[in-house]
C-alpha cells in the first residue's frame, strides 16, 4: 500500500513555507488553498503528482473530505465537482 502524503511536522518551519509558496507558483486558486489547508494539517501535497495522477489525487481528496478541518473538506468537496458543474 502507497501512502499517498508525507507527513511534515515541521509544516510551520520557514523554510517549509517557502519551498510550499514556490511550488504553487502558477498553480489554480482553489489547488493553492487545498495544499494550504493540507500543510496546515501536517499533510505534504505533491502539486505536480497532484495534477498528473488521478489515483494520488482521490487518495488525497478522500483524506481531506474525512479532515476535521471544515474549510479543508468543502475545498476538497469542491475538487470534486465536475469542471463543468
Amino acid at each position: 500500500m502507497t501512502v499517498p502524503f508525507q507527513q511534515d511536522r515541521r509544516s510551520n518551519n520557514s523554510n517549509s513555507s517557502a519551498q510550499l509558496q514556490h511550488a504553487l507558483e502558477g498553480a489554480p486558486a482553489v489547488d493553492r488553498e487545498f495544499t494550504w489547508l493540507m500543510a496546515r494539517q501536517g499533510w505534504w501535497v505533491d502539486t505536480a503528482r497532484f495534477a498528473a495522477d488521478a489515483r494520488y489525487a482521490g487518495e488525497l481528496l478522500q483524506l481531506a473530505t474525512k479532515s476535521q478541518s471544515f474549510a479543508l473538506r468543502e475545498c476538497a468537496a469542491q475538487l470534486q465537482l465536475p469542471s463543468d458543474a
